[in-house]
């Protein structure tokens, strides 16, 4: 029986049914097949709400890495593109996507689909939609069996009984203000680590570029705005169920929407000092680098810088109220920094963390919300109202 002679990517062999050649040729068009399948966008998530349809799409490489994209379903919309699943779903979260209707779920992202509308949902009789969608065929379970799964309502139960609650709040919780990440807004901070800038060593060596790099900090923060879950969490000190706010964030948010007691774990961008006597200064003495008008030192900003001591007084404030905590609530930080890290340790009654990500202290909390701050902190407050009354 006469072969015919197969090439592909630089190789060629005879091919007749039976001889080694048509067995290499079938892998060779399975393979091939495998890739471009691979590469196919497919669509991962589509829900129909008030605002119209929204496609969460995906493609993987021949490593089976994914990337996605989000895009709304009207002709000419952008869809943006990412890389990380946990921004995949805090873009998602832009949109009250959990509570619209599900149309169709990937059936290898049913689970991750899932897990996700568990931890945003607040009302657990509305899953209903979602598990048919992403299990189907499954009998659908009676509601109440989700709802020791879905931890927005039983954080809502522990925040309206507090009355001597502690928050713990790092970047995460400015970034939804638009506070830019500095390390990136320019050319010049892409190339340059911020510990070495940072630093009172880049300070009394290098002025101008230290005065460069917080001078344009100082500049972002000009227009930026607490967000609605800075505004929930002044509300929640007012009506006596927030003790106080421990941060490691300098840009006075807290402050600016209203929280009566704030420590401020890495000091404050809002003010300055002189470096050398610690008298108050203007902090246009420091964008200008004008000296200290009682000593002649540097002028700085009232934070702390790499390798200097967290200020003893507000810390020693910080361990004390969130020992004495019976809830403690942890917002925005992956906890990775030390000695902020050890905080939530201390603390012996419940502890909740809502996060954009995962960290690596998850399984020490009660309650882990991996979903966007300020829309969170919004729907525990609508619940803790109706609880209250």
């Amino acid at each position: 029986m006469k072969g015919i002679l197969a090439a592909g990517e630089g190789r060629s062999w005879l091919v007749t049914p039976r001889n080694e050649g048509y067995q290499r040729l079938k892998d060779y068009i399975l393979v091939k097949s495998r890739k471009v399948k691979a590469m196919a966008k497919e669509t991962l998530l589509r829900v129909e709400g008030s605002s119209g349809i929204i496609t969460l799409s995906g493609e993987r490489d021949e490593r089976g890495k994914w990337r996605w994209w989000v895009g709304g379903g009207g002709a000419g919309e952008e869809s943006r593109e990412w890389t990380d699943w946990p921004d995949v779903m805090l873009a998602l979260d832009e949109e009250p996507w959990e509570e619209y209707a599900p149309i169709e779920v990937h059936p290898e992202f049913r689970s991750k689909i899932w897990g996700a509308v568990l931890q945003r949902t607040a009302d657990p009789a509305g899953l209903i939609p979602w598990f048919r969608v992403c299990f189907p065929g499954d009998p659908v379970p009676d509601p109440r069996v989700w709802e020791e799964k879905c931890p927005l309502p039983r954080l809502a139960e522990a925040i309206a009984r507090a009355r001597d609650a502690v928050v713990l709040t790092g970047a995460g919780m400015s970034t939804e203000s638009g506070i830019p990440d500095f390390r990136s807004s320019t050319g010049l901070w892409r190339n340059i680590d911020p510990r070495r800038v940072a630093t009172v060593e880049a300070m009394e060596t290098n002025p101008d570029l230290f005065r460069r790099f917080y001078g344009e900090r100082l500049r972002n923060l000009a227009d930026v705005r607490p967000h609605a879950g800075h505004y929930v969490l002044a509300e929640w000190a007012k009506q006596g169920i927030i003790r106080a706010v421990v941060t490691q964030n300098v840009d006075g948010l807290h402050h600016q929407a209203g929280s009566p007691e704030v420590y401020e774990l890495h000091g404050t961008l809002r003010t300055a000092r002189c470096h050398r006597c610690d008298n108050p200064a203007d902090l246009e003495d420091f964008i200008e680098g004008r000296p200290c008008g009682v000593c002649g030192g540097p002028v700085r900003p009232n934070i702390v810088l790499f390798g200097e001591l967290l200020p003893e007084e507000v810390w020693d404030q910080a361990i004390e109220a969130i020992r004495a905590s019976s809830l403690l609530l942890v917002i925005g930080t992956s906890l990775e920094v030390y000695p902020v890290n050890q905080l939530p340790m201390l603390a012996t009654g419940r502890k909740a963390i809502i996060n954009g990500s995962e960290t690596e202290w998850d399984h020490r909390f009660h309650q882990v919300i991996h979903a966007k701050i300020g829309k969170t902190l919004t729907k525990l407050d609508q619940l803790v109202k109706g609880m209250n009354g």
